[in-house]
């Protein structure tokens, strides 16, 4: 197959980095994905979907909002039961998003019976698939082909292309000692139920260097822990990084591991009112005028003109459209027309407020005295202690952050340069490309004019015939053919008659003889009938003439 065969070389040699990338973190994933592939009863090979969708990075993320290893839309997400909030999205999670995706694809299967449109229908959606397999009859994916979009066309022969190049990547030498390979470790678990967590210091308690450590290992954790109250989690981490915490049991575990506690806020200041003024209470509100309670809006009826619509009359109104599809109970396709009549709501005129007395007022201080709080010498230390670890989190941080620029700095260099040394060296392709066109271009001119030269020369030198000057004997037409005169008067002479020169025209005899006045017309015409171009050289008339008067006596 063509389409297969052109990925095939697409990952084999021109996008070479990129397998073997995914080489590095194939001993990672490919673990998981088999034992879920196993429980359902699915064929093994679907694992290298998870290579085609996301490059085996479980945090990947898509323009259209596909996350995760299997690049679930959130609809899809919802449907497999995978939860989503601010903390934490299971679709980053390998082994719940793995589960996941074993039962689509058996779901799938189920459809369509045949894994090349389940891998359609799990690119483009089961519904789409079956839309095409309706309006077309087909019932194949390639002779589905034609009928479906460039993204899932070439869906199908990518997935079987990266399964080709992974399998028999020592053939292509695409397996290097260089490559940092990833490797499946055993892992443990610890259960939160309403903890607070923070997983950088957990990271610190399992002897990491790397705060971030342990993201690798729950990349659902989207904020680097979870608040204290939230729904029950278990967190894992490696087993070989128990052995760093020696005797150290849960509880205590979890107490270190708890997040920066907030400062407690400080309370409100009860107000201060003036002398005679009495605080609304909720007797006093009850006891208002009725006033008070009058209806916010008036309810009015609109009849619709011709050629009105919803946005003219919400408009008119100064409403919004939704509110009057809410206020008359259309749907949300609905129009109105002529003569039809629309509940609107207009805003209630309030009544002007009562003068109110004025009430003369004692100075209010601006300050009031801090309450004081008792606090005790344990729990200073605490707070001095979260006030440092955040300081020292904050800088580590700061730290990760400028690294991480200076990083993304340097690449961004690299790239420019990378860019800016392609583009001199096209221009200098260019370049000589243009001089090479140039040099061509004026030797083809130089062949084309001297070839006009040469074709004149031959053409001169073909066409140039040397006239006999008066000393020459003079030519006359017998019986359709040039003869020299004496031999002409020779065989006039023998026949016994006198013959006149007849006009030089070719293919035409003359029976009367040829005047003098003509002569010279006579030869003109016979030198252009003999293909002569020195008409210069010809005899005067006179002499012309003479010579052919002697030519024409009898002997």
């Amino acid at each position: 197959n063509e389409a297969v065969l052109a990925y095939v070389r697409l990952f084999t040699e021109r996008q070479r980095g990129y397998t073997q990338r995914v080489l590095e973190r194939e001993q990672l994933y490919f673990p998981t994905f088999e034992k879920y592939l196993a429980q359902y009863h699915l064929p093994i090979d679907l694992k290298y979907l998870s290579v085609v969708e996301s490059a085996l990075i479980p945090t990947a993320k898509s323009p259209v909002g596909a996350v995760g290893l299997w690049q679930f839309m959130p609809p899809t997400a919802g449907d497999l039961h995978l939860k989503r909030d601010e903390w934490v999205d299971e679709r980053m999670h390998p082994e719940k998003a793995t589960e996941a995706a074993c039962k689509h694809l058996r779901y799938l299967y189920g459809l369509f019976h045949d894994w090349e449109l389940v891998l359609a229908a799990y690119n483009w959606g089961a519904g789409n698939v079956h839309r095409v397999m309706r309006r077309t009859g087909k019932k194949t994916f390639w002779e589905l082909y034609p009928h479906l979009p460039a993204e899932t066309r070439n869906y199908v022969p990518t997935f079987t292309a990266v399964l080709y190049a992974m399998r028999y990547a020592p053939d292509y030498q695409l397996n290097s000692a260089a490559l940092r390979y990833q490797h499946f470790e055993p892992l443990d678990t610890l259960g939160l139920t309403g903890q607070a967590l923070d997983l950088r210091r957990l990271s610190r308690a399992l002897g990491y260097d790397d705060s971030l450590a342990l993201n690798r290992y729950n990349p659902e954790v989207r904020r680097g822990g979870l608040p204290a109250g939230y729904r029950p989690y278990v967190l894992r981490y490696p087993s070989a990084a128990r052995e760093h915490l020696g005797e150290v049991d849960r509880t205590t575990l979890l107490a270190y591991c708890q997040p920066v506690a907030d400062l407690p806020r400080p309370l409100a200041p009860r107000p201060v009112y003036p002398p005679g003024y009495v605080p609304a209470t909720a007797a006093s509100l009850a006891a208002a005028p009725a006033e008070a309670t009058l209806p916010r809006y008036r309810r009015l009826r609109y009849t619709v003109r011709k050629g009105q619509t919803l946005a003219t009359i919400a408009e008119r109104f100064e409403v919004s459209t939704s509110q009057l599809r809410r206020w008359n109970e259309l749907s949300k396709h609905a129009t109105v027309r002529a003569g039809q009549q629309l509940v609107v709501l207009q805003p209630q005129p309030t009544a002007p407020l009562p003068e109110r007395t004025a009430v003369a007022t004692a100075p209010v201080a601006t300050t009031l005295p801090r309450p004081a709080i008792m606090v005790d010498s344990a729990t200073q230390a605490l707070a001095a202690a979260n006030l440092r670890y955040a300081r020292e989190a904050q800088e580590a941080s700061r730290r990760e952050a400028a690294q991480a620029q200076e990083l993304l700095r340097r690449q961004r260099q690299q790239t420019l340069r990378a860019i800016a040394q392609q583009r001199a060296d096209a221009l200098r392709l260019a370049a000589a490309a243009r001089t090479a066109a140039a040099d061509e271009k004026a030797r083809r001119l130089a062949l084309a004019a001297a070839e006009p030269a040469k074709n004149q020369a031959s053409s001169e030198l073909s066409a140039v015939t040397i006239l006999p000057d008066s000393s020459a004997q003079p030519l006359r037409r017998s019986r359709g053919r040039l003869v020299a005169t004496s031999q002409a008067s020779a065989d006039d002479n023998a026949q016994g008659h006198t013959r006149s020169l007849p006009s030089p025209t070719l293919g035409r005899e003359e029976s009367a003889p040829a005047s003098p006045a003509s002569l010279p017309r006579a030869a003109c015409r016979l030198a252009s009938a003999c293909g002569c171009a020195q008409t210069a050289r010809l005899p005067t008339a006179p002499a012309f003439s003479a010579r052919l008067l002697a030519t024409s006596r009898p002997a």
